[in-house]
C-alpha cells in the first residue's frame, strides 16, 4: 500500500508504520526532506539514495533516527548495533552493544 498527499492532521503522519506500507512525501529540497523525517516521535532507521556520499554522511548526522542506511534499504545486520531514539526504542541489539545489553554487570569499587 502506498499513502500519499498526507497531511500533518492525518495519524498515518505521525504513527509508526510496519507492514507493506509505504509513505510518500514530496519536498522542495534536501534540507525540507531532513525537517519532515524529523518532525515525528519516532526514530528507528533511515535511508538515504544519491551518488554524493559526502552529501549523503552530512545528511545523516542531521536525521534522528538509530540507524541510517546509505544507498541500502533498512535492514538488521548482527555486525552493527541496532536500536531506534524517541520513542522507537532505548538500548541497541546486535553486535557489543546488544551483547552489554543482555548482560549483568557488577561494578565493584573498593574504598580507600
Amino acid at each position: 500500500m502506498v499513502l500519499e498527499n498526507i497531511t500533518k492532521d492525518q495519524p498515518a503522519f505521525y504513527e509508526e508504520l510496519f507492514g507493506p506500507v509505504f509513505s510518500m512525501f514530496r519536498f522542495h529540497d534536501d534540507m525540507e526532506a531532513i525537517e519532515l523525517a524529523n518532525c515525528t516521535n519516532y526514530g528507528l532507521s533511515g535511508s538515504i539514495f544519491t551518488q554524493d556520499n559526502a552529501l549523503a554522511k552530512r545528511k545523516a548526522l542531521m536525521l534522528e533516527v538509530g540507524n541510517v542506511f546509505i544507498n541500502e534499504i533498512v535492514a538488521s545486520d548482527p555486525a552493527i548495533p541496532c536500536g531506534g531514539v524517541k520513542d522507537s526504542g532505548f538500548g541497541r541489539e546486535c553486535f557489543k552493544d546488544g551483547l552489554h545489553e543482555t548482560m549483568n554487570r557488577k561494578a565493584i569499587v573498593f574504598g580507600k
